[in-house]
């Protein structure tokens, strides 16, 4: 007796919110976090490993939509750092200047990263592995980076 094999076309789980960011449906992911874990290297179970709210086989699939679609996915991310871009601008330019104040932030990640230094050479201590800090004209941004969990697994801290 021959095993019949389900070959129907799987929907990629996908849908366009109203503020047009393509999310993972049941998980409210957006795509641009998915293709970024693997675009840094992360294999599709390192990804499920970040955010264990999304199965193996959608990571997979999203994956392959990917690769399939690439050109027009990119665009889509394109457009969606445009856009994250002005709202940037629309910020900055509300905030009362500050002056020093991203040179204080260099001066304190400077710090910070000399007192680790020692921690991470002899004595067979581990490095502690922290989510990175990007210092951006906007200030500081934080990102969990594939395989690290945030609480929210999506890289923010913020629900």
């Amino acid at each position: 007796m021959a095993i019949t094999l389900d070959l129907a076309p799987r929907l990629v789980p996908l849908i366009r919110s109203e503020d047009g960011v393509y999310r993972v449906i049941g998980s409210g992911l957006p795509l641009e976090r998915i293709v970024e874990h693997y675009k840094a290297g992360a294999t599709p179970e390192e990804i499920v490993e970040s955010f264990d709210i999304l199965g193996l086989s959608d990571v997979y699939t999203l994956i392959g939509y990917y690769l399939a679609h690439r050109e027009e996915v990119e665009a889509y991310l394109r457009e969606q750092d445009e856009g994250a871009e002005a709202v940037r601008r629309e910020i900055e330019a509300a905030q009362p200047p500050r002056p020093g104040f991203k040179e204080e932030l260099l001066r304190r990640k400077a710090l910070l990263e000399k007192r680790e230094a020692p921690a991470s050479h002899g004595r067979g201590r581990q490095r502690q592995v922290l989510p990175s800090i990007a210092l951006t004209s906007a200030g500081i941004g934080y990102r969990a980076g594939p395989g690290r969990r945030t609480a929210h697994g999506n890289g923010s801290t913020s629900p």
